[in-house]
């Protein structure tokens, strides 16, 4: 954990933490403005349960906003009264970590990816030449794997050594596109606001939070920025959001133009029974280009090529009751499985992603996949293929 607390100051220092949030909000620097996030789009699940305590500022004092800091359930309204400002401050910095805006420049990115699940440790590496949406090529190799996708317009060309690599890769592109959990760009309150000590240097934190009313399950982050400089310096994000855990450490961050981008990211990726993925991604290189050498949006030779667009959701959930189950003791004997899904929702290949200890469990889903109805994904009105995982089923036990 990066972020360490003062210590308690003197009240005559109380107030120390608005005047810092006033100056950063008098004059943010490198802001880009205009795009607000889509506050229509459901987030994904994500998040470490929290301690359950929310942050409060470490002032003493009647500092305008204390009570509400420590109790997540006050009106959000009330809350963001005693914290003007702070979320166009955020909503600033969370556009700024979006490199890939249809407006954005192009730009090549390299990062060392440190992989672990199920006590298997691999390093590879993450890098994308990227000129817009519908034009870009993403190299990823990890271990002996390799994976190279190549997006052409309408056309999505793709070569893999094996679906070993297919969801390391999922996982590694969600954290390097968006590092600041996408749920928690959303709809949060802002819960606190304090002075801390951010790698040795005086910093102001921003604390917000959020909650699911039918669940009760939340999300916290803290953000963090520099009062000199007016930028952000670090996010921590941890949570119970949906079921799906995440804990979340963004860090060294690098301004690139009206960007800015953390240089250092670790997360976990949970899905429900099966063992959780733990990334460690460092950049490596980072920088705006105006013209790329040679043609890395060729099509590999022997590429695989199929219909694509950007605006391709996550597969809708799969309802099937005659899917296999499992009682929980089996479940961590199994592995994901790589779904190719053709036009028509048929499963056109099928292949578990980690060798599996229970061969006549993985035999069930195979077998049952050559089946299997998956839901129709579409670009426009025209039905495509597309590549999701399934994870095996835990049986309910009533």
């Amino acid at each position: 954990m990066l972020l360490t607390r003062t210590s308690r100051t003197p009240a005559s220092l109380a107030l120390l933490p608005l005047m810092l949030l006033a100056a950063l909000l008098a004059a943010p620097a490198n802001a880009q403005v205009g795009q607000q996030p889509n506050r229509n789009k459901r987030p994904p699940a994500t998040a470490t349960p929290p301690s359950g305590n929310a942050p409060s500022s470490n002032m003493p004092g009647d500092m305008p906003g204390a009570a509400q800091s420590s109790d997540v359930n006050a009106n959000p309204d009330t809350q963001q009264a005693s914290y003007p400002g702070t979320k166009e401050l955020l909503e600033r910095a969370f556009i700024a970590m979006n490199l890939r805006k249809p407006d954005s420049p192009p730009f090549h990115m390299l990062v060392r990816i440190h992989y672990e699940v199920a006590s298997q440790a691999q390093d590879g590496t993450y890098e994308i030449f990227w000129s817009g949406t519908q034009h870009y090529r993403e190299i990823f190799q990890l271990g002996g794997a390799q994976e190279i996708d190549v997006a052409v317009d309408n056309k999505m060309y793709t070569t893999r050594t094996s679906v070993a690599v297919t969801l390391p890769l999922r996982n590694v592109r969600d954290l390097v596109k968006s590092p600041m959990p996408e749920y928690l760009m959303v709809d949060y309150d802002v819960i606190g606001v304090s002075n801390e000590q951010i790698e040795g240097q005086a910093g102001l934190c921003i604390h917000i939070n959020k909650r699911d009313a039918n669940t009760n399950q939340q999300g916290t982050a803290a953000a963090c920025f520099d009062p000199d400089s007016k930028q952000i310096v670090s996010v921590s994000a941890q949570g119970n959001f949906l079921n799906v855990p995440t804990d979340v450490q963004l860090t060294s961050f690098k301004s690139l133009g009206v960007k800015r981008y953390p240089m250092h990211m670790t997360t976990t990726v949970a899905t429900e029974s099966m063992p959780p993925a733990n990334i460690e991604a460092s950049v490596e290189t980072l920088e705006n280009v105006t013209k790329f050498d040679d043609d890395p949006f060729a099509p590999p030779p022997g590429a695989a090529v199929r219909d694509w667009c950007p605006t391709l959701a996550a597969a809708p959930s799969l309802e099937d009751y005659d899917q296999p189950s499992f009682p929980q003791d089996d479940l961590k004997n199994l592995s994901e499985f790589f779904v190719l899904v053709g036009a028509n929702g048929r499963v056109v290949q099928g292949e578990p992603v980690r060798p599996a200890a229970d061969t006549d469990g993985e035999q069930k889903i195979a077998e049952w996949l050559k089946t299997a109805r998956f839901p129709i994904q579409n670009c426009g009105t025209t039905p495509v293929e597309y590549e999701t995982f399934y994870t095996p089923k835990l049986k309910r036990i009533y």
